[in-house]
Order: structure tokens, then sequence, then C-alpha cells
């Protein structure tokens, strides 16, 4: 079976500022700031990626090991998923 797989919601409005991207919910009314790292995430995920394929990236650019980044990654996906800012792919 082939892992999980997401993408960002090209329904928000983001614009990026420095090394943070603000990131609007026009439809909630809700603005989101992403600090340097979820920045590179919301990035990478112009095309659908797993949360493998987000691990080997962001642990080699931010020179943390692979089981912090997971770890994170788990807990960054499932809030992003919740607040509507990324979707998975089925």
């Amino acid at each position: 079976m082939k892992p999980a797989q997401y993408k960002k919601n090209n329904n928000l409005i983001a614009r990026k500022s420095g090394n943070k991207t603000i990131i609007l919910d026009p439809k909630e009314v809700k603005v989101y700031t992403l600090n340097a790292v979820t920045s590179r995430i919301w990035q990478i995920l112009w095309k659908p990626r797993s949360i493998t394929d987000m691990v080997k990236i962001i642990s080699k650019e931010f020179e943390v090991s692979p089981s912090k980044a997971q770890k994170d990654m788990e807990k960054l996906i499932n809030t992003a998923v919740k607040h509507k800012i990324i979707h998975p792919i089925s």
C-alpha cells in the first residue's frame, strides 16, 4: 500500500515575508504564520508528498535527525490537516 500523501490547500493565500510565510484562509477568515521549517514544508507541498518524503527533505536541509523530524512532522501534519492548511490525497 502506498503511504499517505499530502498537498497544500490551494484555496489559501500565501505570502513569503523573510523566512516566514503568512497564510490567509479567506473562507474561515483566519491567518496563520509559518516559521522557517513550516514555510519550507509549505513550499515542497506544491505537489503531493508523503511524510517520509518530507522528513528526508527537512532532516537534510535543517540538519535534524530523521527520527526527530519524523516525530515532529507527524504532529505538524495532523495539526495542518485539522486546520485545513493541507489535505491528504487519496
